[in-house]
This record gives structure tokens, sequence and C-alpha cells, in this order.
């Protein structure tokens, strides 16, 4: 009984010396810079800037559309703009030729953001009292690409302060910031700024045809 207890003890004694082994497991990532712009409802952006019809004639009237989307952004950005594809448009500035035939321009089309809501919870100097400042791109004169109000037409022509003329040599700046979102995806109702684009044409005796064009809006870093 002596010896099988001795045995144990020395069995015991060598289990206890034996060193646990402790491996590390190390992980790895990255957080690359997002830039994000999408409709209302967190989908691809798509949709019409400018629904104008027909531009019925009458008396210093302007005709207005908007196009609404949401910006987010873990990092700085700036918010750029150009004109794609025309058809019944020439890109030009508004023609100040009073004896000569009138063509439809990109000048002759008002262009700027309206509205900016940055009150999202989830905002970076946002909720109900924001603190952060989008920087709307304002040339001292024109471009001037805030237009909280369009300009009131006078005899029968209207002077913008941004126009599409403005962006249709390529991809223009039109705003720019800090990071917007506080966290959360592209599936959140509150991390985001609202902006709201417009665009107006006053309705005048232009060549006669129909007109058509596109824009592109993209984010990225500055």
């Amino acid at each position: 009984m002596t010896v099988r207890r001795w045995q144990l003890a020395v069995l015991f004694a060598g289990l206890m010396a034996i060193p646990g082994t402790v491996r590390a497991q190390g992980f790895s990532g990255s957080v690359p810079a997002t830039f994000s712009i999408l409709n209302t409802s967190n989908a691809g952006l798509s949709g019409t800037l400018g629904a104008f019809s027909t531009t019925t004639i009458g008396t210093s009237t302007l005709v207005t559309s908007s196009l609404q989307f949401r910006l987010r952004s873990n990092d700085v950005y700036k918010l750029q703009a150009s004109v794609g594809t025309l058809v019944g448009i020439t890109a030009a500035a508004h023609s100040t030729t009073a004896n000569a035939a009138r063509d439809l321009t990109t000048g002759d089309i008002g262009f700027g953001i309206t509205a900016l809501d940055v009150s999202g919870a989830n905002v970076v100097g946002g909720g109900g009292s924001p603190s952060r400042t989008d920087t709307i791109v304002n040339n001292s004169g024109n471009p001037n690409f805030s237009s909280p109000t369009w300009p009131t037409p006078s005899n029968g022509t209207v002077t913008y302060h941004a126009t599409l003329h403005d962006i249709d040599s390529g991809a223009t700046t039109i705003m720019t910031g800090d990071r917007i979102s506080a966290g959360g995806d592209n599936s959140s109702t509150d991390n985001y700024v609202l902006v709201t684009v417009g665009a107006a044409i006053l309705p005048q005796y232009f060549t006669a045809g129909a007109f058509s064009g596109t824009v592109t809006f993209t984010i990225s870093a500055p």
C-alpha cells in the first residue's frame, strides 16, 4: 500500500509540473474611407431633377423641380455635379444678344442646392441643435450653388445665382464638409445629410423643340 501511495504521489506531482501552453490568435482588418450617395429609400440614386414637361410661355413665372438624396461618409468629403448628355440644349452661357434668335442653353436653367438637413441623431455635429457646417460653394457672386429661394424674374428674363452651365464642363465641386456619419450603415435612418437640389427655368421664346439632359452627382474624398 505504501508503494502504491508513493507511485500515485509521483504521478500527481508530475502532472502538476507540466506547464500549460498559451497560443495567442491574432486578427486584423481595415475600415476603408467610405462615401455614399443614395435616394430617400436608401437605394441607388435615380430620378428626375427637372420635370419641366411643356414649358408654356406666360408672364414671369418660373417652373421649378427638385430632387433629394442622402449623403453618408466616415471621412471628409466633396460633392460634385456634372451635366451629361444633352438633347435640344446647347452647352453655353445665357445669351444676352437682344436681336438674335435664342436657342435654349444650359445657362438658361437655374441650378443649386435649395435645402440641407443635418439634424440626424447619428450625424457628426448633427442632432436637434446641429453644430456642423457643410460648405456650399459660393464664389462671391456666380456661381453660388446655394439657392434657398429662386430669383424673381423681371421683364421676362431672370438671372440665376448658378446654372447648369456652371457644371457643364465636367465634375464641379458644389459642396464640401467634414465626416458625416457617426456610425450605422446604409440602412440607418439617422446618419445622413439630406440634400435637396433644384432646377428652374423661365419659359421664354426659345427656339421650339423638345429638350432633355442628365446631371450626375458624386461624393468622394477631397
